[in-house]
C-alpha cells in the first residue's frame, strides 16, 4: 500500500512540475516584439467592406463604388505584423489601391512604427509612420510620398466594433498642405464558411 501511494505521489509531483514548467516557458518565450503588438490580436484574419471611391492622394479618382479586401497577418514569431489591402471598382475590377504596411517594434526607440508601399491607382507610393494600440483601437500616423514627390500625411484608426465588424478611418489628411476630406467606412469579418475569399496583395 505505500508503494503505491509513494509512487502516486511521485507521478502527481512529476505532472505538476512538467504543468508549471510549461506555464514559465511560456510565460519567459513572451518577446517584447509580442507583447507590444498583442493589441493586434482581434484584428487578425480577412476583412472586406464596400464604399463610394474618393478622390484628394495622387492616382485616386472619385466617382462609383470600391470594394475592400482587407487582410491582417502574423510575421515569423507574431514579432511583426503585416497589413494588406486590395481595393478594386466594384463595376469594373480596375485597381483603386493596393498596399503593404509591415507594423513592428522599433528596437531603438521602443515604440510602434510602420513601414509601407503600394500603388493608388497607377502612382506608386511608400510611407513610414507611428503607431499606437489603445484598448480596441489601432492608430497609425501616416507619412506617404509618391514616385512623382507628391507628399501626404494622414491619420488612419481602426476601431474593433463587435468581434466580426471594425470601422476604418482616414482622418487630418494633407496632400501636399491641402486637406482632404475624412472617410470612414465599415469592414465585415471573412469567415471560412463564407466561401471562397479575394487575396490581398
Amino acid at each position: 500500500m505505500k508503494n503505491k501511494l509513494n509512487i502516486s505521489a511521485v507521478v502527481l509531483a512529476l505532472f505538476g512540475f512538467v504543468a508549471v514548467q510549461t506555464t514559465v516557458a511560456q510565460a519567459t518565450n513572451t518577446s517584447p516584439a509580442q507583447e507590444a503588438l498583442k493589441g493586434m490580436r482581434p484584428f487578425i484574419g480577412n476583412w472586406t467592406g464596400e464604399s463610394d471611391a474618393f478622390g484628394g492622394f495622387e492616382g485616386l479618382e472619385e466617382g462609383g463604388k470600391i470594394h475592400w479586401a482587407i487582410r491582417f497577418r502574423w510575421l515569423r514569431n507574431k514579432a511583426a505584423v503585416e497589413f494588406t489591402s486590395q481595393v478594386k471598382y466594384k463595376n469594373t475590377g480596375k485597381r483603386f489601391n493596393t498596399g503593404s504596411q509591415i507594423m513592428s517594434l522599433d528596437a531603438a526607440t521602443g515604440k510602434l512604427r510602420t513601414i509601407g508601399y503600394g500603388y493608388d491607382g497607377d502612382v506608386y507610393f511608400s510611407s513610414t509612420g507611428s503607431m499606437e494600440i489603445e484598448g480596441k483601437s489601432i492608430t497609425l500616423i501616416i507619412n506617404e510620398v509618391t514616385i512623382n514627390k507628391t507628399k501626404s500625411k494622414y491619420t488612419v484608426k481602426f476601431t474593433k466594433e463587435t468581434p466580426k465588424i471594425f470601422s476604418l478611418q482616414v482622418t487630418d489628411t494633407f496632400v501636399d498642405g491641402k486637406k482632404q476630406k475624412d472617410l470612414k467606412i465599415k469592414l465585415h469579418r471573412i469567415t471560412k464558411s463564407a466561401g471562397p475569399t479575394q487575396s490581398a496583395v
